[in-house]
Parts: C-alpha cells; sequence; structure tokens
C-alpha cells in the first residue's frame, strides 16, 4: 500500500520501482475525492514537440495505472470487507 505525508501531501513511494515519479496527493475542497497527480515541464506551445509529449504522457499514464492497479483494488476489497460483512 501507500501512505500520504499530509504535511507535505507527497505519497509515499508506492511501488515507485514500476512508476519513479514522485506522486502529489490533492484533496479537493468540498469534495470527498481526492486528486493524485504528477507532472512534467513542457513547453506546450511548441508544436514540434507534441508528439514527444503525447508519447510521455502515454508512457507515464500506462506506468501510473500498472502501480496504482493493485493498491487500489485492494482498498476496495478491504473497505467492502470491513463496512459491508
Amino acid at each position: 500500500m501507500f501512505t500520504v505525508n499530509h504535511q507535505t501531501n507527497r505519497i509515499s513511494p508506492v511501488r515507485v520501482k514500476t512508476f519513479s515519479e514522485p506522486l502529489e496527493w490533492l484533496r479537493l475542497k468540498g469534495d470527498k475525492s481526492c486528486r493524485i497527480q504528477f507532472f512534467h515541464e513542457a513547453e506546450g506551445f511548441n508544436k514540434k514537440q507534441w508528439s514527444e509529449f503525447g508519447q510521455w504522457q502515454l508512457e507515464h499514464t500506462i506506468k501510473l495505472e500498472k502501480a496504482l492497479k493493485q493498491p487500489l483494488q485492494l482498498a476496495v476489497e478491504t473497505l467492502r470487507h470491513h463496512y459491508f460483512e
């Protein structure tokens, strides 16, 4: 699993070996949801690099999904077991 450092809003390494980018935990005000995000500095107006940016985004989105899939499934199962059984 992973934990959130509420002082820095950083997520401790989940399976950083799988993802290898720092993740940030954002609580959404007035909502019960949160956002986990990462970013990469990019010169978005440089059309010559759009293909490169798209490739980077695709690669890292797939890595993020793989890194979070199992821990999130475990969290869902744990909550189901705790609240519905």
